[in-house]
């Protein structure tokens, strides 16, 4: 076997299945990217709310344990499916299916952390609005998912550098369209 940076491969094999090492390595970017995200999040409501925001009240909200705790269970979740779909042919099935499933569920989620995080109200409540935003403007916000989708992917083109432009102007843009959908000012950016 060979040790590059990341999983260890087999010369010998190289159809070998991923191993449950492997899929924790691959799954470490996107835990990164989650917890950025939130704070990333929380900036751009406080930036559409006051024009300006400092670094320190970036990371200042009381309800970021909250959000953390659903990411930790969604990502628990997650890594279920992908350690499942190592093993089974029919875990294979299910996290396409459920792939699939939440691209057009997104619309009713797409609010959820913006919701929790602008102190709306608990879980449930958040979680309702979301829902309801969703459902009122399901096929708007299906084709914001698209196009934001496209944004993200535009980032990546030049080797991932461009996510440095990108990111904040993706999180800028679903904030705005948080404050609109749920009835709050919006400045002029």
């Amino acid at each position: 076997a060979i040790i590059v940076p990341g999983p260890v491969y087999d010369v010998s094999n190289p159809d070998a299945a991923p191993t449950v090492s492997s899929t924790l390595q691959r799954n470490i970017p996107s835990i990164i990217g989650g917890v950025l995200g939130v704070f990333g999040i929380n900036a751009a409501l406080k930036y559409i709310d006051k024009g300006s925001v400092s670094v320190s009240e970036a990371f200042q909200n009381p309800q970021f344990g909250v959000v953390f705790a659903i990411q930790i269970v969604a990502g628990l979740l997650g890594l279920g499916l992908s350690l499942g779909a190592l093993s089974s042919p029919v875990f294979l099935r299910v996290s396409v299916v459920i792939s699939i499933g939440s691209f057009f569920l997104a619309p009713f989620l797409m609010f959820l952390y913006s919701s929790l995080l602008d102190g709306r109200g608990s879980v449930t409540e958040c979680l309702s609005l979301s829902i309801n935003y969703g459902r009122r403007h399901y096929l708007i916000l299906l084709g914001f998912s698209i196009v934001m989708g496209l944004i993200f992917v535009a980032g990546f083109l030049p080797c991932g550098l461009g996510l440095i432009v990108v990111m904040p102007a993706l999180f800028l843009m679903q904030a705005t369209a948080y404050r609109q959908i749920s009835g709050g000012l919006v400045r002029n950016l």
